[in-house]
């Protein structure tokens, strides 16, 4: 099976191309490529950020969901 990395035009234009107008066609590939992984990676350390920040929120609200359970546990007890 053959990969689909290149358009059939740019095989094309690649045939006819000089070597160094090949190169910096790879260059700028490999730039924009590690520009993306950058960017990949910025998102991953947002969402990363965003879920620890949910987690410690779901335990304050566990936490407060918790205290509350026991204050009516103790007002029913009084009322028995």
């Amino acid at each position: 099976m053959m990969s689909n990395i290149l358009t059939p035009d740019q095989i094309q234009t690649a045939d006819t191309a000089e070597p160094h107008q090949i190169l910096m066609a790879v260059h700028k590939r490999l730039v924009n490529a590690e520009n993306l992984i950058s960017q990949y990676k910025a998102v991953v350390n947002d969402l990363a950020i965003q879920v620890e920040m949910f987690r410690d929120k779901n335990k304050e609200i566990t936490e407060d969901v918790a205290k509350i359970y026991k204050e009516l546990n103790e007002l029913k007890e009084e009322k028995n």
